[in-house]
């Protein structure tokens, strides 16, 4: 087996490897070499994260057979080009594995600070840490935010964003959430759940393989088993 790349993802809040923002890439290699890649990373991520004055970051990462998943938590609003850098710290990974020349460090620096001052959104940092002290929930994607969920959800396209003294915060209450995860079964599962609450008289929202539901009315048909219908649904 040789040393790949696979996925190279956003992760957009708490995950499998751990409880952040960030990106996250998925590698195939033996899996005698694991902890020597992992090693390796970890030094060339650090010193790009600390070039690009990200120093308080944190990197994780998870064994599994055949592969290595690696990643470091990054300001949600700077995703995209966290993904780059992740990216850039695997190429010197398996440049130096190799016994290739690493690729140089403050040139890339330069580019990424380049990238994230042009990504940034500090009004939607501002608005996610609000969110977090007031227990409000925070729900983001590309083009929309919106805060509170159902009766209580409030949305903003991510360009056009209020400061945190703008919103109404009282209104933007919670409701009741099921996630189901897994391979075979989620539909059905979330099927149950949804007579079981409609046999205590409440509405039930409902994102799955074959369609988004909110009490007995059919929003849409198709696979909306993904975070897209969750929060298509939970606004």
């Amino acid at each position: 087996m040789t040393r790949e790349l696979r996925e190279s993802r956003r992760l957009t809040g708490p995950n499998v490897i751990f409880g952040h923002a960030g990106p996250a890439l998925d590698l195939a290699l033996p899996d005698e070499e694991a902890e020597v890649c992992r090693t390796i990373w970890e030094k060339h991520v650090r010193s790009l994260l600390n070039a690009v004055d990200w120093g308080q970051e944190t990197t994780a990462w998870r064994k599994f057979p055949g592969g290595l998943s690696l990643a470091f938590s990054a300001p949600m609003d700077a995703l995209y080009t966290a993904c780059e850098m992740n990216e850039w710290a695997w190429e010197a990974t398996d440049a130096e594995m190799a016994g290739r020349p690493v690729p140089d460090l403050q040139e890339a620096a330069a580019r990424f600070c380049t990238e994230i001052r042009a990504e940034s959104n500090p009004p939607l940092l501002r608005l996610q840490r609000a969110a977090q002290k007031r227990g409000t929930m925070f729900l983001a994607c590309d083009d929309f935010l919106s805060l509170g969920a159902g009766r209580g959800a409030k949305t903003w396209s991510v360009k056009e964003l209020p400061e945190v003294g703008e919103v109404h915060w009282e209104a933007r209450v919670r409701i009741p959430i099921a996630m189901i995860t897994g391979t075979n079964g989620k539909t059905t599962t979330v099927r149950l759940l949804r007579c079981m609450v409609q046999a205590q008289g409440k509405i039930a929202g409902l994102s799955s393989t074959d369609w988004l539901m909110v009490g007995n009315e059919i929003l849409d048909r198709d696979d909306w088993s993904g975070p897209g219908g969750a929060r298509r649904i939970l606004r």
